[in-house]
């Protein structure tokens, strides 16, 4: 394969993971409307531990950096936690 056609491949894999996130914090919204309806806090301890605990077994299962998975779902995290504090 050429490498422009190889660039073209990352080009769009890279669109479809900022559509997903997009996606992610839109339904992150959704769930901040909940927690107000129903006084919840923004930050659950429970759900991130599980969370980390479910990206670990993807990430093992997919071969991927467990490290880098952690760190990337930790920014993520860290968005949407934002992302709810500021509609306060």
């Amino acid at each position: 394969m050429e490498l422009k056609i190889l660039r073209k491949q990352i080009d769009k894999l890279d669109e479809q993971i900022l559509e997903v996130l997009a996606e992610r914090f839109e339904v992150v919204k959704k769930i901040d409307l909940v927690k107000k309806r129903q006084d919840f806090p923004v930050f659950d301890f429970t759900r991130e531990k599980h969370l980390f605990k479910r990206i670990e077994e993807i990430s093992q299962k997919l071969r991927l950096n467990k490290k880098f998975t952690k760190t990337l779902f930790g920014l993520i995290i860290t968005e949407s936690k934002r992302l709810q504090e500021n509609k306060k």
